[in-house]
């Protein structure tokens, strides 16, 4: 008999333990589902960040490369007018629009800039528009200048027009190293 109470408890001990190894492996289980979903979601989320600040890099790339297109549509347009004012020529009517609506088109572009930042390339950007800017009203004063007809003041015109055409390859080429190491550098 005593063999039997023995097996009996060697028995129930056996359960217990097997219910108490179940208990620990569903309870070992639920930790590392717990675990896992919780890497997934960490996972889901870093790439979910990587992937939106690609998306605005390329939003970034697109409005640097609009500003850069519609620089160069501008740039035409000044090398076109100062044919005319540095020969002492009248301006035609549709090189004063032409230079205008461009000019338009770049403030047009640096607010696409600005919205997609960061600073140093809106500051840049602004830079270069500012001083479009001033090329584009210079120019609009041309043919005012050319109907006085006075040498002096036409010289005069023509060295302060050429100061303010001057820098602008030098802001060009800032506001286009500002976005290169932008659009380059990692995030």
């Amino acid at each position: 008999m005593d063999q039997g109470i023995a097996a009996v408890l060697a028995g129930v001990a056996g359960l217990a333990g097997a219910g108490i190894g179940g208990l620990a492996t569903a309870y070992g289980a639920r930790i590392g589902a717990q675990k896992s979903m919780e890497a997934v979601q960490v996972q889901v989320r870093k790439q979910s960040e990587a992937e939106h600040l690609h998306w605005a890099r390329e939003q970034r790339r697109q409005t640097c490369i609009a500003l850069t297109d519609t620089f160069g549509l501008f740039a035409r347009s000044v090398v076109s007018c100062n044919a005319f004012i540095y020969d002492r020529r009248p301006l035609p009517l549709e090189e004063i629009d032409r230079i205008t609506a461009e000019a338009q088109s770049l403030v047009i572009q640096r607010g696409h800039v600005e919205l997609w930042g960061p600073l140093p390339l809106t500051e840049a950007a602004t830079a270069l528009t500012d001083a479009a800017e001033e090329l584009r009203r210079s120019t609009q004063q041309w043919p005012a200048v050319l109907d006085r007809n006075h040498q002096s003041e036409m010289t005069r015109y023509i060295r302060e027009h050429r100061s303010r055409v001057r820098p602008l390859k030098d802001l060009r080429v800032r506001f286009t190293s500002v976005a290169h190491r932008i659009l380059t550098e990692p995030a």
